[in-house]
């Protein structure tokens, strides 16, 4: 999973994490043997416990056990509770849409992100992602954090030496942070940015994917929950699959059909003076990425690539470093 986001193109999310998930590992905060068990429920929804173990491999599971549910029942989610980084909730959300299916995909996260009117992280940057078969555009895939950018974003214009645009991003104090360094001080805005740009919306947004995952599952949440990959406990987070099979009330392919019609009218709309571009479909970019990728390999910048390179020396693992293009 990590392979796949790096191969998307979402740095912030992929190989570059490996370290950190190692960290929590070896300061026994994490368990890596093991394995979700189903602790609650109803055919509609099931509730795992993932008994902190890999986030990825909980998702996995419990995302294909709704996709299972969703196949009888028409509609069908699964939560989780006790468990950790799951990387791009995309990932889970096209597990689903690779099955003819809508695949929705949340997860909280440490707390990261001032609440508009604080200057203290109090609530995470918790992602939403919806997918669904789009036709001729392959799968739709809206995959976001609920703040203006993730963490993992500044972490990478940190490595890169890169300032950050205002509205990314407070420091200590509740001002502007416009280095990396003062934002991992301070705390990201909510989507939107600061209140009188609309960032009370995405405040709303993630505490609505708080409330479906961490405070549905019995989940840590908001402020409850250990800061980011810190070594102090276990991270206690909650997740949740939600799977859609249009066919439950509509002819199969109907739901496609029509979605690739919507589509193909919104990229052929007239654009704005000097836009770079047509009107892109939401996951185009990235499934353009993967493209790429498939042909010359994923691009690491260089501290990733050493980090990496690091761990492997350290558990005796040959890391393969291919040449410059």
């Amino acid at each position: 999973m990590l392979v796949a986001s790096d191969r998307r193109g979402i740095a912030s999310h992929g190989t570059a994490r490996l370290p950190n998930y190692i960290a929590l590992i070896e300061a026994g905060v994490m368990d890596p043997a093991a394995r979700p068990v189903v602790d609650g429920g109803r055919p509609a929804l099931t509730r795992f416990d993932a008994r902190n173990g890999w986030g990825h491999h909980a998702g996995r599971v419990a995302m294909d056990a709704a996709i299972e549910a969703a196949g009888q029942l028409g509609l069908a989610a699964a939560t989780i509770r006790n468990t950790n980084h799951f990387g791009i909730a995309g990932w889970y959300a096209l597990r689903a849409a690779a099955a003819g299916l809508i695949g929705i995909s949340l997860s909280n996260t440490s707390p990261l992100v001032a609440p508009t009117r604080a200057r203290q992280p109090l609530i995470g940057t918790n992602p939403i992602a919806l997918a669904a078969p789009a036709g001729r555009f392959g799968s739709f895939c809206l995959d976001m954090a609920t703040s203006t950018i993730p963490r993992g974003r500044i972490e990478v214009a940190a490595r890169r030496g890169e300032l950050l645009p205002v509205g990314w991003a407070i420091d200590s104090e509740g001002r502007a942070a416009t280095t990396p360094e003062a934002a991992l001080d301070g705390a990201l805005h909510p989507l939107g940015g600061a209140e009188a740009t609309g960032g009370h919306k995405g405040y709303g947004l993630a505490l609505a994917v708080d409330l479906l995952t961490g405070v549905l599952a019995g989940a840590s949440f908001g402020p409850n929950i250990v800061g980011l990959f810190s070594t102090d406990g276990p991270s206690d987070l909650g997740q949740t699959f939600i799977v859609i099979d249009p066919a439950a009330v509509d002819a199969a392919g109907a739901f496609e059909a029509r979605l690739e019609r919507y589509l193909g009218q919104l990229v052929a709309a007239p654009t704005v003076p000097d836009a770079p571009g047509r009107v892109l479909v939401p996951g185009e970019p990235e499934a353009d990425a993967e493209r790429r990728s498939d042909v010359r390999g994923a691009m690491l910048d260089t501290v990733h690539a050493e980090r990496l390179i690091e761990l492997g020396d350290r558990y005796g693992i040959a890391f393969p470093v291919a040449s410059p293009a």
